[in-house]
């Protein structure tokens, strides 16, 4: 029982980190495009 309530708790916190790194890696790519349409706009 111990065992698989800690795997149950594992298998939660990974897959909300890989949630909120999915997130910030749509951010940061985001971000990177919009820095890239802007440089090429003023170039």
């Amino acid at each position: 029982m111990q065992s698989s309530i800690k795997h149950l708790v594992k298998k939660v916190t990974l897959e909300l980190i890989y949630d909120v790194v999915d997130e910030r890696t749509k951010e940061i790519k985001d971000e990177i495009r919009s820095d890239y349409v802007h440089a090429c706009r003023t170039s």
